[in-house]
């Protein structure tokens, strides 16, 4: 490389050198001419710095220039410290600067003016040095944001008034080496895991803290399944003991699908084929959830078939006889019949031959049952003399009077007129009552007629006592009265206790003269209570059914207290 030197007041040596490369050393020549030899030149000294091009003065300027350090660069490096949680102000740059004269100014691209720029985000970041000589170098650092903490909650649904709900976090970016921080409706719940279960329905809220202290919050909520409802359609046993049963499910609320498990084992929504009995259902949703039911399948009552016939033999030559169907119990109506003889009526009247005589009857779901019952031929019989025992005349407040028919014989068959089949009747009311007796084909009647009374009273109170004269006062329990009974009349007896202080009898006015004895209702009565003044005594009866007392009145004895001798 040539340059020319010009001669200037002061001799100077002035190199102008077009900068090649800022961090090699070059190695160039330098000529001179039309100088004299004789002189110095002034010790080496930079006198400006511009762009790419200096000057620099030489010691000798018959000296050959073997090399040139160029003294214009700056060595910047940087500590990165990249920021610890995404999007946070928590990175930093530190700087160190070799090269040119200390101290050192910056200008960072983010306007601070520090040596190290700290707490700061991610992103790229220019620093500008500039040394004491005026030498100036950039350098460019890049902070890398971590990636984010995220954190999904996931919170199934509880069963309907459980507490079975779950939550369950997914954290995904930050730092791994996560931490969990749990809390619901009830406050802060224990344990440092990342799924939490046994949860009523309520919000539940969830920090995550990464290695770096980073942190997440998340919440969510844990909701109440809908209440799992069974209805059903039941189609109930027809006949007794058939298995014609079907139950038929239909369900709502939880979360279809549904499966089902029921105590015969069957795993459908319906169940056929049942016979009588008990059956249990349980029904769980998708999400785990279930519900119980309990059905009962009756056994319907067996139809029972009964054959009444108007007498068990039919006598010689007579076409008398009949037989009667009907169901007693169980079934549904309306009821069909069908005899072993082609009958299909309930009755068959009209019988002229002896012999078994059959029934089928079906009832309106198709359920059967039969009976049968032999009528035989009679032999030749005497008809019964029959007569009727009990009362012409008959008190209505003893209870019914009782019939009794008499003369027929073990197998006879009762018909009376009020419609009665029994050997005896209970008869309320005046009338006359007749009976039929039937006893193999022949047959008795006998009638009577009983007139019966409403009520027949008490007509003699009887004799309860005889006065009596005590000084002083008497002792309690020392007078019982009342050792003869009542008589007349029939029915139960009832009795009723009076007293009187005057002995005054106006039995009308039981409130001016004589007061009835509370509790005291019994045939006899003793004197509960210590005596200290003459009273009288009075028993009243009547029988049942009856209204009046004084028909039944006793005599009136008293008892007569006088007072003790003054001694």
């Amino acid at each position: 490389m040539n340059q020319t030197i010009t001669r200037y007041t002061k001799l100077l040596a002035v190199i102008l050198l077009t900068l090649v490369c800022t961090t090699r050393l070059v190695a160039f020549d330098i000529s001179a001419s039309n100088l004299t030899s004789t002189g110095t030149a002034e010790p080496a000294e930079k006198q400006n710095v511009f762009g790419n091009k200096f000057i620099q003065g030489i010691n000798n300027l018959n000296e050959t220039l073997k090399s040139a350090n160029f003294l214009n660069t700056l060595t910047i490096n940087g500590t990165l410290t990249h920021p610890a949680c995404n999007n946070s102000n928590t990175g930093s740059i530190v700087t160190s600067v070799s090269g040119g004269t200390a101290p050192y100014t910056y200008l960072w691209s983010n306007g601070r003016t520090t040596k190290n720029n700290v707490n700061i985000a991610a992103g790229t970041y220019t620093v500008t040095v500039t040394s004491a000589n005026g030498i100036t170098g950039t350098k460019q650092f890049e902070l890398i944001n971590p990636p984010v903490l995220v954190a999904f909650l996931n919170c199934p649904v509880a069963c309907f008034n459980q507490c079975n709900g779950q939550a369950t976090v997914t954290v995904s970016g930050g730092t791994p080496g996560y931490t969990y921080q749990w809390s619901g409706p009830n406050g802060s719940i224990p344990g440092n895991v990342p799924t939490i279960s046994n949860l009523c329905p309520g919000v539940y809220q969830v920090t995550v803290t990464d290695s770096k202290g980073c942190k997440r919050i998340t919440s969510g909520s844990v909701t109440q399944n809908t209440q799992i409802s069974i209805n059903q359609t039941i189609n109930n046993i027809t006949c007794n003991n058939q298995c014609t049963g079907k139950i038929t499910l239909s369900v709502s609320g939880g979360t279809a699908p549904y499966q089902y498990t029921w105590s015969n084992g069957t795993t459908k929504n319906n169940i056929m084929n049942l016979c009588a009995g008990t059956y249990t259902v349980t029904v769980k949703d998708n999400r785990g959830c279930q519900a119980t039911k309990t059905f009962t399948l009756a056994n319907p009552p067996a139809i029972v078939v009964s054959i009444a016939a108007n007498s068990n033999c039919l006598l010689l030559n007579s076409c008398s006889a009949s037989v009667t169907a009907s169901v007693t119990s169980g079934g549904t109506a309306p009821f069909t019949y069908l005899w072993n003889t082609g009958a299909t009526t309930a009755s068959i009247n009209n019988i002229c031959n002896a012999g078994n005589f059959s029934v089928t009857v079906t009832d309106a779901n198709g359920c059967s049952a039969s009976n049968n019952t032999l009528i035989a031929s009679c032999p030749i019989c005497v008809n019964p003399t029959i007569t009727i025992n009990g009362p012409n005349d008959h008190c209505f407040s003893s209870g019914p009077a009782e019939l009794i028919a008499a003369g027929g014989s073990a197998g006879s068959v009762y018909s009376w007129s009020t419609g009665a089949t029994t050997a005896s009747i209970s008869v309320t009311t005046s009338g006359t009552y007749s009976v039929t007796v039937i006893n193999q084909g022949c047959q008795g009647t006998a009638s009577k007629t009983v007139t019966v009374k409403p009520c027949c009273n008490v007509t003699n109170g009887g004799n309860i006592g005889q006065d009596q004269t005590f000084c002083g006062c008497v002792p309690a329990g020392t007078v019982t009265f009342g050792a003869n009974a009542p008589t007349g009349g029939s029915g139960a007896l009832e009795y009723m206790w009076l007293y009187s202080n005057t002995g005054i009898y106006q039995f009308q006015n039981f409130n001016q003269n004589w007061f009835p004895i509370p509790g005291a209702t019994n045939q006899t009565y003793t004197v509960d209570y210590e005596l200290c003044q003459t009273r009288y005594f009075l028993r009243c009866s009547r029988r049942a059914g009856c209204t009046d007392w004084t028909a039944g009145e006793s005599n009136r004895p008293c008892i007569i207290v006088n007072p003790k001798p003054v001694v």
